[in-house]
């Protein structure tokens, strides 16, 4: 199991966000990426449970001590294709007998 930072970009600052760039905490799984979360000082409230993207935002800092602390660092690519696979592993499957029946 791991966790992942993925690249700083820019954000748009709102009431819950007042920086003007940040990135996501991502994990293998839901119960160590809050491990890791609390690690580094994150409240749980602040997770965003998307089924595609279960994440945390983390400031410049956060993503500093993130990797201090064995984050991986990932690009768009790896991102990307992560994305994609849990949005493919989601859907269930077609049924090619409700198909046939078309």
């Amino acid at each position: 199991m791991a966790v992942y930072v993925d690249w700083m970009g820019p954000t748009i600052p709102s009431e819950s966000w007042r920086y003007k760039k940040g990135c996501h905490l991502l994990a293998d799984s839901e119960d160590e990426l809050h491990r890791f979360a609390k690690m580094l000082g994150l409240k749980q409230s602040w997770f965003q449970p998307r089924p595609q993207f279960p994440h945390y935002d983390l400031t410049f800092r956060k993503r500093r001590a993130a990797l201090l602390n064995g984050a991986i660092e990932v690009d768009l690519d790896w991102y990307k294709k992560r994305r994609e696979k849990r949005i493919k592993a989601a859907k269930p499957p077609e049924d090619h007998r409700t198909r046939l029946q078309s």
